[in-house]
């Protein structure tokens, strides 16, 4: 299953999902994927959001980093590809050298087997289509095909789910992408009378528990790849709980929620909707433990807690 799917699956079994943004009842056709499409139909703001709009449940994208090529940004990729992603800029130079900006493969062509090596072991015998395509930060370099570029990757684990990326899809994509550190919530928002739920989540220890069986070139290699793994985990909790709840990082490994909205779920059905939610991504390798559970009304333990 994607992380996406599971993402809304997990979601409808615990409930959290059940809201749209404005807080009304969701109805068929308004889940988390149909309120991503309506909200991010022009350019987005995040690379999950673009995936999410276009309904790819597995994509990264590989950008150049000290004479080298990684995964920067990521979306359903799970912690070791990320990590097993170091490349040099001659092998996909010479992969996406001709003027065709989009490649595809499948599972039938023998020339897929080549990019195994970056993929985790468990994905390498479920992958069915990858597709590659070059993307370009400015129209200067996109005009002459320059060789400063990046690399989008989508892939399908699912047979029967072929991939149809476009040239529009790729236009779409903003390299403004948010920074998830950056937190601006206004305690004038929470009612006085009204409880929520505030907890916390600290994802550096498995993380790191995932990546230790990968040897990594140097230490600025792997400060863009745990950026990004934290990156890609704030982006699916934050999707998971949606407004009007608040997900947001002080640091990022470090990862807080505030619930007002079914936050009477029991505490043991969201540590299980957060470690099923978050299993593929971390490789099985290690359960999240989630702490500092509290309801609360008052506005001077919240302003603590957004500290």
């Amino acid at each position: 299953m994607g992380l996406l799917s599971r993402t809304m699956a997990s979601s409808k079994q615990s409930g959290v999902l059940s809201q749209t943004q404005n807080g009304q009842n969701a109805t068929s056709g308004t889940g988390l994927l149909a309120k991503a499409i309506k909200s991010h139909s022009k350019k987005c703001s995040s690379f999950s959001s673009w995936a999410v709009a276009h309904g790819f449940n597995h994509c990264a994208i590989i950008s150049q980093v000290h004479e080298l090529m990684v995964i920067t940004n990521a979306f359903g990729i799970d912690c070791q590809t990320v990590g097993r992603s170091v490349s040099s800029k001659d092998f996909w130079f010479g992969t996406l050298s001709g003027e065709t900006q989009i490649v595809n493969y499948s599972k039938d062509d023998q020339e897929l087997y080549n990019f195994l090596q970056f993929f985790s072991f468990e994905l390498r015998s479920s992958l069915h289509y990858l597709s590659f395509a070059k993307i370009f930060k400015t129209e200067e370099d996109k005009k002459n095909n320059t060789n400063n570029f990046c690399v989008l990757m989508i892939y399908s684990d699912d047979e029967n789910e072929k991939i149809n990326l476009t040239q529009q899809m790729l236009e779409s994509i903003s390299f403004n992408f948010e920074n998830s550190e950056k937190s601006n919530i206004d305690l004038e928002k929470f009612s006085s009378t009204k409880e929520v739920l505030i907890f916390g989540l600290d994802i550096q220890n498995a993380v790191s528990e995932c990546l230790k069986t990968i040897q990594l070139p140097e230490e600025n290699i792997k400060i863009k790849i745990v950026d990004c793994i934290y990156d890609e985990i704030f982006s699916l909790i934050r999707f998971a709980f949606p407004l009007p709840n608040f997900v947001f990082a002080n640091e990022k490994s470090k990862i807080k929620i505030i619930l007002t909205e079914n936050f009477n779920a029991d505490i043991e059905l969201i540590q299980t909707h957060i470690n099923l939610l978050l299993n593929d991504l971390l490789c099985n390798s290690s359960k999240l433990v989630l702490n500092g559970f509290q309801k609360t009304n008052k506005k001077e333990i919240l302003a603590d807690f957004i500290k």
